[in-house]
């Protein structure tokens, strides 16, 4: 098994790389602390195509791999981009399999960075009313509701706000007001859901992995 990184891999690595060392510095990180969103970075990141990374060609994506997903995350991580990246890009992936040419506009908009999105953990039958990392700015969020994956569009009468460590924009959410469109239901669809929280964590891991990295350096 090869895990050295290609010279396609490292191409998209040192761009995000340079682009994020000019617009998440430190001193633009710490402006963007409040509600964990900087929206001048977040349409650069959707210019390099970051937010369709991991949505197919044929839906206006790139169509790349989770490891290439994975290593623009690891310099996110790095550089404490303010946003929901991770959120966003599993979510426009999950409405790419899931999702028909009828939510072609919806994609298109968390693709080119206008609607943040974010992912609900819990099914909304049983707890509508969830805590969302990137809540406070996220304009759609993909849910569980029974046998059935929903996409929920939000409103600011459907969010509230606390002071969090983290940072990263975490509001509570109420799902249950929230206008809702089924995407697909049944058990296929179920899995694909429970696959893309899967990679939603190998994501948020490579994130992490790049904080600590920058730690050590800063450290040292």
């Amino acid at each position: 098994m090869n895990l050295e990184i290609n010279d396609d891999q490292l191409l998209i690595r040192n761009s995000f790389a340079r682009f994020l060392d000019d617009l998440s510095s430190m001193d633009r990180v710490r402006a963007a602390q409040s509600v964990g969103f900087d929206r001048e970075l977040w349409a650069g990141l959707a210019d390099l195509g970051a937010f369709g990374m991991r949505v197919g060609e044929d839906r206006g994506g790139l169509g790349v791999g989770t490891f290439d997903a994975a290593i623009v995350m690891e310099e996110a991580g790095r550089t404490l981009a303010s946003g929901p990246l991770a959120e966003t890009l599993i979510a426009a992936r999950l409405i790419g399999q899931l999702g028909s040419g009828n939510h072609a506009d919806v994609l298109g908009k968390v693709i080119d960075g206008s609607c943040p999105a974010t992912l609900a953990f819990q099914d909304i039958v049983l707890q509508p009313v969830q805590w969302l990392a990137g809540g406070q700015v996220a304009g759609l969020v993909i849910a569980r509701q029974g046998n059935a994956i929903v996409l929920c569009t939000l409103d600011d009468s459907m969010r509230s706000a606390e002071a969090a460590l983290a940072s990263d924009g975490t509001a509570r959410i109420d799902l249950g007001r929230a206008s809702q469109v089924v995407l697909v239901s049944g058990e296929a669809a179920l899995t694909t859901f429970a696959a893309a929280v899967e990679e939603w964590k190998l994501l948020k891991a490579a994130m992490l992995g790049g904080l600590a990295r920058e730690a050590l350096r800063l450290a040292s």
